[in-house]
């Protein structure tokens, strides 16, 4: 068995930028009827997306609910072989890391499964956006994913803190020096990541790894990373992986924290570790849903949305998308 991860946000229809009580609904369900695999597929930031399988609304306990699969062609083709063995083969499909993603419109509760290579909230906003019309009769509509916010792991680590590693992984390919700061200061930690996926660029190495780890020396990792990291933007979508391990003051366990969901609403599952198929993974988050999700996430919207949310209804505009001529041609 291994346990499955979800991080929990709301998602709304934006109208001149106010939130609203739009269903997002017609808009998954106008992208899923499309009948052309193609025609559910987008480009961002040089990687493909696309929405290739949702669950019968039938199926759900909630009906007017909707639970699909969101995924990333990955860049990098890897190899496939046996454990124990020493021959490999190359693989010739287009390798893809899907996420399971749920949409309650009641409440906008939007659940996504944490997936290292799988996509994550500004990839799927965007991906949504690509098919819903910005202008309509002169207003302007989009999708804005908010992050259910929870306790900041990272905002609690001080300098009396024992940092142990510090571990960052990013993707070559897209890489943008601009998305990865928050601000413009000088920061010598986002210097060697630009450095080092630079190198790793000009030697076509399609991962670029950073770590700082602590040992077997006495001496801990220095604060002043830490207050670096805090400089970096985590939701950026060529950030793979980053991870803290750290001991804070008064404790006597190491803390890992994961910098791409920190500070945002989570939780977990059990699944067996040979599931696969859509079909099997998105029948275990049924169960989950039904066994009941946290009571901050269930009292979310209604403490921090319902106040301040515009009631109004309005028809949708699709996107015909995406354009013909980013259609990549078969070998």
């Amino acid at each position: 068995m291994e346990m499955e991860r979800v991080t929990f946000f709301n998602m709304f229809i934006v109208k001149d930028g106010e939130l609203t009580t739009i269903s997002a609904t017609e808009l998954i369900d106008e992208i899923m009827l499309r009948d052309d695999p193609w025609m559910r597929t987008i480009l961002f930031k040089s990687a493909f997306y696309s929405m290739p399988q949702m669950v019968q609304p039938d199926q759900l306990h909630n009906q007017r609910a909707r639970l699909f699969w969101i995924g990333k062609y990955l860049t990098e083709k890897p190899y496939s072989g046996n454990l124990g063995d020493d021959n490999f083969i190359p693989m010739d499909n287009d390798p893809y890391s899907p996420a399971l993603v749920y949409y309650r419109p009641e409440d906008k509760l939007l659940m996504i499964e944490s997936k290292q290579y799988a996509p994550r909230r500004i990839a799927i906003q965007n991906f949504f956006n690509s098919y819903l019309c910005n202008e309509i009769d002169g207003h302007r509509y989009e999708v804005e994913i908010i992050p259910q916010k929870d306790e900041d792991t990272l905002a609690m680590v001080d300098e009396n803190a024992s940092i142990k590693k510090i571990v960052l992984e990013f993707q070559v390919t897209g890489f943008e020096r601009e998305q990865i700061f928050l601000n413009d200061e000088p920061n010598l930690l986002g210097n060697l990541i630009v450095g080092n996926v630079n190198l790793s660029n000009r030697y076509n190495v399609n991962v670029a790894h950073i770590e700082f780890k602590k040992g077997r020396f006495k001496n801990p990792l220095s604060f002043e990373l830490v207050r670096m990291l805090r400089q970096l933007n985590f939701e950026n979508t060529t950030l793979l992986s980053g991870k803290v391990i750290v001991r804070l003051a008064g404790e006597f366990k190491d803390k890992e924290i994961d910098l791409l969901t920190n500070g945002f609403s989570k939780g977990e599952y059990q699944i067996e570790n040979n599931i696969t198929a859509f079909d099997a993974r998105a029948q275990k988050m049924i169960e989950y849903i039904a066994a009941g999700i946290p009571q901050n996430v269930e009292h979310y919207y209604t403490e921090h949305y319902t106040h301040r949310i515009r009631d109004i209804e309005v028809p949708l505009q699709y996107e015909e998308h995406p354009e013909p001529n980013q259609r990549p041609q078969n070998n």
